[in-house]
């Protein structure tokens, strides 16, 4: 790749983020809400109470995305493990190249 193309793409990269965080930047001051906590308030506005109640309360906003993101950690060093275990396991099953080349020809007196 030359040097100008690489330069390009950094440069890309930048007004991506840059462009984001001036979009973030527009919502206003406060915590970051998402849709989760305005489906919360929509339901139980109706009245609903709920009958079930969690087990653990982390004790910061924090703390909870981070054990978000510790789950969605080992949730894909798991999945990449049981893609990888089956590609490799394909692998072995499938005789190679060259070999199935060397059973097709028959030898020469």
């Amino acid at each position: 790749m030359r040097r100008a193309t690489t330069w390009l793409i950094v440069l890309v990269i930048i007004a991506v983020l840059g462009g984001m965080y001036l979009v973030g930047s527009r919502t206003g001051p406060g915590t970051f809400t998402g849709t989760d906590s305005v489906a919360r308030s929509a339901i139980e506005s109706s009245g609903y109470r709920p009958w079930a109640h969690s087990v653990f309360k982390p004790a910061s906003p924090d703390i909870e995305s981070g054990l978000f993101a510790a789950q969605a950690l080992v949730g894909g060093l798991i999945l990449g493990y049981a893609v990888g275990s089956l590609r490799a396991g394909a692998r072995r099953q499938r005789p190679s190249g060259p070999a199935v080349l060397s059973e097709s020809i028959e030898p020469q007196p």
